[in-house]
């Protein structure tokens, strides 16, 4: 039976004129029949296809859409990668943003999509790949979008945007983890090109990062890593930096593993970082805090800060520190000693139009990481290798595993090696940011490295979280569980009482009157321009609209969810490596258990034929003195035998002469009886 091009567009019609939900359980044996004889679509089909898609489909019907993508899903066989890409647009965006469809369908329209982005035949692959990259970084709504603009839009769009936003991050990060390279030259694009997107990219990257060993080697051949360590080295927003620092460190084992010499390279930036992290610090109220500007000829878009009330310190000090004190410890110690000298004598410029004389404060660098270095057991290689022969042994991580690298590396941390047992990974907790007038929580305020001269003490500087308050923070379920809430963090006991309660009295108080505002009576909003006249008592300041502490307050709570879930993803990433790491360690005890058991069945064995070589040495004994007495026996007979042999031999000599001489006398004899006979004879004649 065959299945022409009008059969099966009638068949089609059919389905979607119903007045029932269309199913595809009839279409399904026409259309196999027909990919069983043709190798393409027709453009016949394909054409007819389309006119039905736009005349007969109901666009507002949520099934008709869905069966839909399964029948362009069942030609997937016969669809070329173009026709795929041109249904994008007009069926495939619209069924990845619509949150009624069933996940059978959504998944089959993410097949589609990835199709021509696997096809390396397509010119417009990488096309649709980039389109993917805007739509994610401009059309999906972004972490720092204000709460209350988005509590404007109703249910139903909120579900879209959501639905919409995690698809397109599926997209990418499937497209990642297998074709790397090209995702990562449209990331660095748009990481270079948009600086508000960085926020996005780095959301992504971070996904992306938790699978090190597909993308470690792209990764750090890819341009997009030296863009991330540029922007980790002069952007402002904590909020980016957090999350950029947190894929850096997920990526940092995997990278030593797979290519320590690239990674090397890149050690003067990576230690830049450090000394940047570790000096991270407010900004003076009321003061403008000093930033150094880039070189113009580099042409960088900074991120710069626009949520003063968030600028804390990155949770990650202690974390970043930890890896790279792991991984490199005779050059971080190196680095820490003389940054100035260390950073000149590998060359690496300054990227500021100050030098770095100028831009580091060496005594602030050394202050601030004393606490770090105490937290942590002395690494070994400081006493049995150098800065330089650091460097130059490229081996040191060749037979072991990024989970083993992590391990070792977390396990220096002394918190870290108290509590191993319990599986947690200490994190500095920063204390509630106070509110400000400035609503959006993307970038939070820090100034970039920071100048010599300002002060390290007072309003004006905040100490390094590896000397502050630390938490543990106990590692979350795996992902394919139930979802939890994070474990809220145990505050540190060595940590001033007043100190706590004036933590506690901010983050009440901004839940305070979060809640205040959401719960108080309906009353018309202020427009702009419009001033509130609250009533105030004489001689106290004028609050600010309730509408305004609301948005702000929500707006920290939204940036502190974020830096939060950063948090959960870089627990989730390292309760995978403890896994693998235990895995491996108890597949090294079931080889051990294996090789023990093996090892007693040798030893039993062993004693066997040590046994049996015993008995086999007495018995070799034995065999030997028996041969030793017949030898001895066969001497003797022999000689015997030559003595015969000898005695024989004289008496044969002796008869030979005795003969001789016996003839001699016979000879003589018969001359003599001859002579008689003839003298007899003679005597008668006469």
């Amino acid at each position: 039976m065959s299945a022409t091009t009008k059969d099966i567009l009638t068949h089609i019609r059919a389905t979607f004129i119903a007045p029932s939900p269309p199913q595809l359980t009839d279409l399904r044996p026409l259309i196999d029949v027909y990919i069983s004889e043709n190798a393409r679509l027709e453009p016949e089909l394909e054409n007819g296809l389309s006119d039905l898609y736009y005349q007969d489909i109901d666009h507002s019907n949520v099934s008709h859409i869905g069966a839909f993508v399964g029948v362009l899903y069942a030609f997937r066989m016969v669809l070329s990668s173009a026709s795929i890409i041109s249904w994008f647009d007009s069926l495939l965006r619209r069924a990845l943003r619509e949150p009624k469809l069933d996940l059978e369908t959504v998944k089959q329209a993410k097949e589609l999509v990835l199709m021509p982005l696997y096809d390396e035949s397509e010119s417009k692959a990488q096309l649709l790949r980039r389109r993917l990259v805007q739509l994610y970084v401009l059309d999906a709504p972004k972490e720092n979008d204000s709460a209350v603009e988005t509590m404007t839009q109703n249910a139903d769009e909120r579900a879209q945007m959501a639905v919409w936003k995690s698809n397109l991050e599926d997209l990418l990060v499937s497209d990642g983890l297998t074709r790397p390279k090209e995702l990562f030259e449209e990331l660095d694009v748009s990481f270079k090109a948009n600086p508000e997107s960085r926020l996005q990219l780095c959301i992504l990257l971070n996904r992306l990062s938790r699978s090190p060993r597909k993308v470690s080697i792209p990764f750090v051949n890819s341009s997009l890593f030296s863009t991330l360590l540029f922007s980790l080295q002069v952007d402002q927003s904590t909020t980016v930096f957090s999350i950029a620092i947190t894929s850096l460190i997920m990526l940092l084992p995997a990278l030593a593993v797979d290519a320590p010499a690239q990674l090397n390279t890149r050690l003067p930036a990576l230690l830049t970082i450090l000394g940047r992290i570790v000096c991270w610090k407010l900004r003076g109220e009321g003061k403008e805090g000093r930033s150094w500007k880039v070189k113009q000829e580099l042409e960088w878009k900074r991120l710069n800060s626009t949520f003063e009330s968030a600028a804390v310190a990155p949770n990650e000090t202690r974390l970043y520190f930890t890896f790279m004190y792991g991984l490199y410890p005779c050059n971080t110690i190196a680095f820490l000693r003389s940054p100035v000298t260390f950073l000149r004598t590998h060359e690496h410029a300054s990227m500021f139009t100050h030098d770095w004389d100028v831009v580091l404060d060496e005594d602030e660098i050394k202050s601030c990481s004393r606490p770090l270095l105490r937290g942590h057991v002395v690494h070994p290689s400081i006493i049995l290798a150098d800065a330089k022969s650091e460097l130059a042994d490229l081996a040191r991580w060749k037979d072991k595993d990024v989970a083993t690298v992590a391990a070792e590396c977390t396990l220096l941390d002394i918190q870290n090696a108290h509590t191993s047992a319990g599986h947690s990974i200490a994190y500095y907790i920063p204390p509630t940011p106070q509110t400000s007038s400035h609503p959006t929580p993307q970038a939070s305020g820090n100034n970039s490295l920071h100048p010599v001269g300002e002060p390290a003490s007072g309003d004006n500087s905040l100490h390094p979280p590896g000397s502050a308050n630390a938490a543990r923070i106990p590692l979350p379920p795996s992902p394919a569980g139930s979802a939890q809430p994070p474990a809220q963090p145990q505050p540190d006991p060595s940590a001033s009482p007043k100190s706590a309660d004036g933590k506690s009295e901010k983050s009440l108080e901004i839940m305070v009157n979060t809640h205040a505002t959401l719960t108080a009576p309906s009353e018309p909003l202020l427009l702009i321009g419009e001033t509130p006249i609250p009533v105030v008592p004489a001689g106290t300041v004028s609050p600010r609209p309730r509408h305004a502490m609301a948005e702000e307050a929500l707006s920290i709570l939204q940036r502190e969810v974020l830096i939060l879930r950063n948090q959960l993803n870089f627990e989730i990433y390292l309760k995978e490596l403890v896994q693998q790491h235990v895995g491996r360690l108890h597949q090294d005890k079931i080889v051990s258990r294996s090789e023990e058991a093996e090892r007693q069945s040798l030893h039993v064995k062993l004693k066997d034929y040590k046994a049996k070589l015993t008995k086999a040495q007495e018995d070799l004994a034995t065999i030997r003195a028996e041969a030793a007495g017949t030898k001895s026996r066969h001497t003797q007979w022999v000689t015997e035998l030559q003595d015969k042999l000898t005695r024989f031999r004289e008496e044969k000599r002796s008869w030979a002469a005795e003969a001789v001489e016996l003839r001699g006398e016979v000879n003589d004899t018969r001359a003599a009886l001859k002579a008689q006979n003839e003298a007899l004879a003679d005597a008668l004649n006469e």
